[in-house]
């Protein structure tokens, strides 16, 4: 809701947030009104859709001086533009857009002056565009007389006529609808109903709240024909079909689609010429496919046999005659012509006769396995039918005869089928086998020559079952061989071993798991420890029950050493000092470990200690004093490097 204001404190114009109780807020741009202005009125220029962005303020300071001033709406806040001063004054205004400009209607003097004007004034410029009034072209629409005076004013609705499309004339029957909104956008109701078999006029109101008024169409009806055609009886397959009539029998002319066809039944459209309410009309002609007839087909005779008379009605009894005559002499192709009554196709029949006596000829059956199945056909390869005998035997081998049926100037054959008996693959023996050992002697051929293949693949890590497939083309039989894989003894010398001089003899000391092991040393010894004074690689192989063996060696350094530090008969530590590596030689604390220790206690290194000689690397420390710690069961130890 927009409210007037003639006030020096606020914008003339503004909206109230609600209609009770509500604030007024100034249109955004507005300069500060005064206690002149009179009046205001908002108008949508259509340059911003249905939205009132144009506004006129009507200010009169007496009855000859007044000002019309113009505000846009731009960018949500209302730009002034401009203003047209009047010589009548100005107490109130109306507006409406006219093309690009607007239309303004003002009442002359100041409220109180009597024989007063309403004037009509065009501002030629649009949106946002200074007033443009020429006052020459005002108009003075209407003058109060008798001291009358015109103050407020106001638009009145007009009533607008709904405007349609006029429908076409409609056919009897067919249907159609009268549209609920006119061109110009009027929303109403048609009545009387829809009649689709009289000429009718229909009354449109619109709706209420539209301010239009109530117009009629009148919707024209004409009768709707139906042409009429004799029905065209059925007729055969290929037999001729003459076109149909272009004129109905109530004289109605058109055209049939689509050819007439006397192949297949065909559904038909007639449509007439005019395309007046005349109905298309259709015709189906029913085209009966030519029957083929059946006849059960005369086995072939021998020259000179007898030879009945073929039936002259069919299976599927369709009657007829054949031509030539029998004749027993010669094979002859008959041909079978069926009455007129049918829609039936002429059919043939050859009748063989066989001038001389046939042999049956065979495929060769054979060689086969024992066991293996035989199927000796019941058809020779010359199309003879028969029997053999005897019954089929495929353990031995049998000689068969073929006995043909009668009928067929046949004379009877024989076929012997080889049956022969397995054969057994021999290969070589071997049992066991050391984990890892090769498996030569699962070959693809056996020592009797019989080919194959093994499955699975050899496995030298574990017992196996293995399954020997002959060839198929061969007459063998499978062979199963298990070879049982043996454990390794498990051996272990030790680590490398790094001594002194003076700790010689050193004892190497071999550890080994498995059953009834057997040492032997590469210094002959057969032993698990044994005492040695020499450096150089001692090499130990130990033997299971399986007679399955394992091998490992150590290394023995042996070193002069100076600058020792320490030492007894199971710890060595030199030299002290270190130049760049360490060595601590340890024969008995396996659960021990070293610390590396700056003199201001910090650990700069913290390991295991392994039996053996151990290398401690000193590279990456500074020169300078150290303490070496090491700490075991039953040992404690702190040396100052």
């Amino acid at each position: 809701m927009y409210v007037f204001k003639a006030s020096t404190l606020s914008a003339p114009v503004g909206t109230i947030s609600a209609i009770s109780g509500g604030t007024i807020t100034d249109l955004p741009g507005l300069p500060l009104g005064a206690s002149s202005r009179q009046d205001f009125f908002l108008i949508s220029s259509g340059a911003n859709g249905n939205i009132f962005d144009v506004l006129y303020i009507l200010d009169a300071t007496s009855a000859t001086v007044g000002t019309i001033f113009k505000f846009s709406l731009v960018s949500g806040s209302w730009v002034a533009n401009g203003s047209h001063s009047t010589n009548f004054g100005g107490f109130s205004i109306l507006a409406e857009a006219s093309g690009i400009g607007a239309n303004l209607f003002v009442s002359s003097g100041t409220g109180a002056t009597a024989n007063n004007n309403l004037i009509k004034l065009f501002d030629a410029a649009g949106h946002n565009g200074n007033i443009s009034i020429t006052t020459a072209n005002n108009v003075i629409l209407f003058s109060a007389t008798n001291n009358r005076i015109i103050k407020g004013i106001a638009f009145a609705p007009k009533l607008a006529v709904p405007v349609f499309t006029q429908l076409p004339t409609q056919c009897s029957g067919q249907l159609f609808n009268l549209p609920d909104t006119s061109n110009n956008g009027i929303v109403g109701t048609w009545s009387p109903a829809i009649n689709t078999a009289n000429t009718t006029i229909y009354t449109f109101t619109p709706d209420s709240a539209q301010n239009a008024v109530t117009t009629t169409m009148t919707v024209t009806i004409i009768p709707t024909q139906t042409p009429i055609f004799t029905q065209v009886s059925p007729i055969c397959q290929y037999d001729f079909l003459a076109p149909l009539p272009t004129t109905s029998n109530n004289g109605i002319l058109g055209s049939w689609t689509p050819a007439v066809n006397n192949i297949q039944t065909t559904t038909y459209t007639f449509v007439d010429s005019s395309g007046v309410c005349i109905n298309d009309v259709q015709m189906t002609i029913v085209v009966n496919p030519l029957v083929e007839p059946s006849f059960t087909q005369v086995a072939a005779i021998c020259v000179g046999a007898s030879l009945s008379p073929l039936p002259t009605t069919s299976n599927d009894s369709i009657s007829g005659y054949w031509l030539p005559q029998l004749d027993s002499s010669q094979t002859t192709t008959y041909v079978f012509i069926p009455d007129s009554i049918f829609c039936a196709d002429t059919t043939s029949m050859t009748i063989t006769v066989n001038q001389t006596t046939v042999v049956p000829t065979f495929t060769q059956l054979g060689p086969i396995c024992s066991g293996d199945s035989i199927i000796l056909p019941s058809t020779s390869n010359n199309n003879v039918v028969g029997n053999w005998s005897p019954t089929i035997n495929n353990t031995q081998t049998t000689n068969y005869t073929f006995t043909p049926l009668p009928n067929q100037c046949a004379s009877t054959a024989s076929m012997t089928v080889t049956v022969n008996q397995p054969i057994v693959p021999n290969f070589p023996t071997l049992d066991t086998i050391c984990f890892g050992d090769s498996i030569n002697i699962l070959t693809n051929s056996s020592n009797n020559l019989v080919t194959g293949v093994w499955s699975p693949n050899a496995n030298n890590t574990q017992t196996t079952t293995y399954i020997f497939t002959p060839d198929s083309i061969l007459c063998a039989t499978e062979d199963t061989l298990t070879i049982f894989v043996n454990p390794l003894p498990v051996v272990n010398a030790g680590n490398d071993i790094v001594v002194c001089d003076s700790s010689l003899p050193v004892n190497i000391i071999a550890t080994a798991s498995g059953n009834s092991i057997n040492y032997l040393w590469n210094t002959g010894d057969t032993t698990a420890t044994i005492s040695v004074n020499t450096q150089g690689n001692y090499a130990i192989t130990v033997t299971n029950i399986f007679n399955c063996s394992a091998s490992d060696d150590v290394n023995l350094s042996i070193q002069t050493c100076s600058g020792i530090d320490y030492q007894n008969e199971l710890l060595e530590i030199y030299p002290n000092p270190v130049q760049n590596t360490l060595f601590v030689n340890n024969q008995q604390f396996a659960d021990s470990y070293f610390e590396i220790t700056s003199i201001d206690g910090r650990i700069l290194m913290r390991e295991n200690l392994v039996l053996g000689t151990n290398e401690i690397d000193f590279t990456n420390l500074n020169s300078g004093l150290y303490f070496l710690r090491i700490t075991g069961k039953n040992l404690y130890k702190i040396i100052k490097l």
